[in-house]
Order: structure tokens, then C-alpha cells, then sequence
């Protein structure tokens, strides 16, 4: 980010970024949005959900896919506890019947490298392609039916105020909202 300086990066369990970010450790989180007094929760972006297959793969050539390339396809999917598992799964169940499963992981981050070495294709949030490496090596497919989105939201603390009066969070959120807007469309 051009403005906003990370200092440090925390990863863990919802529970243990909502301490941080209360212990003061950290000014900004991701977390689904908890009912706690000294935070707020925002949605700074509308995620959505992509098929995607790596820049080699014969379906990123193409600019109409029908459902028999999506029923020939041996798919990488979310593992079944993942939140997103249930509405892809209904996608695919509705675009080909019974989808050919090869993978399962519950890392976004494996995933979209499993894609992106032509293994298979599998689903990404349309966020991951604000990451270059991912744009060189990752194609979306444009699929008018597949409408599954998350929200990305930002906690942070109420008293979250610099002197000048702008805060980390709006700082984040207008470059996120930047960046996001170019790549995770």
C-alpha cells in the first residue's frame, strides 16, 4: 500500500485477532463481525467467488464456456466444512449434475496454487487477484451464473483516531477499495 505502512502482519483464529485487536497489538483486523463494545465492524468490499484455471489451461483461451467444458473438468473444491463449500457445490450441481471432484483443501492460498500449476481448476475470492503472481499465472472464467459472494470486512477499534483525524482504517479502506476495484471484480 502506497500511504498505509504494515508494520506487522497477525495471522490466527477469529478469537485470537479480535484480542489483539483489543489488547491494542493491532489497529486493523479481518473477522466475521462480533458484537463487542470497543469494536467496529465495516464491509469494505463485496467479494465474489471465481472459477478460475491456470493461464495454460485450454478453457483460459476460450471466451464463451459452455456447461459440457464445465462437466469435462475435474475440479479443486473447498474442503466440506469451508463456508463456501455448500453454494459452489449447488453452482456446480446446477451448471453440470455431478461434478468430478479430484482435491479438497481448506487453504485458499494452496488452492489457487494447485490452479495455477494446472493440476486443476478450483475457486478463488476475486480478492486473491490483487496479488501480481496470481494474475500472471491465474485466468478467472466469466460465468454469468456463478453469482456466490462474501463480504470482506474490516474491525477496528473506536478510538482508532490519529492527531490529523484520519484513521489506519480509512486509510486501508480507500486503498483497498482502489486496488480492489482494478483486480477482484
Amino acid at each position: 500500500y502506497p500511504v498505509l505502512l504494515m508494520e506487522s502482519v497477525l495471522s490466527g483464529s477469529k478469537n485470537s485477532v479480535i484480542v489483539a485487536l483489543q489488547s491494542g497489538r493491532a489497529v486493523i483486523a479481518f473477522a466475521s463481525s462480533p458484537k463487542i463494545q470497543s469494536s467496529v465492524a465495516e464491509v469494505f468490499h463485496h467479494d465474489p467467488i471465481r472459477l478460475a484455471v491456470s493461464k495454460d489451461h485450454p478453457l483460459a483461451r476460450k471466451k464463451v464456456i459452455t456447461r459440457s467444458d464445465l462437466a469435462a473438468l475435474e475440479y479443486c473444491l473447498p474442503a466440506k466444512n469451508d463456508r463456501l463449500r455448500q453454494p459452489i457445490e449447488r453452482f456446480l450441481r446446477k451448471a453440470v449434475g455431478s461434478p468430478k471432484i479430484t482435491t479438497q483443501t481448506n487453504d485458499y492460498t494452496l488452492m489457487r496454487n494447485i490452479i495455477a500449476s494446472g493440476s486443476c481448476p478450483g475457486f478463488i475470492y476475486g480478492h486473491m487477484l490483487a496479488n501480481k503472481e496470481a494474475r500472471n499465472t491465474l485466468k478467472p472464467m466469466k460465468i454469468k451464473q456463478l453469482d456466490i459472494w462474501r463480504d470482506l470486512t474490516l474491525l477496528y477499534r473506536r478510538d482508532d483516531l490519529y492527531s490529523h483525524g484520519i484513521t489506519a482504517k480509512d486509510l486501508f479502506i480507500k486503498e483497498s477499495r482502489m486496488i480492489l476495484s482494478k483486480y477482484a471484480k
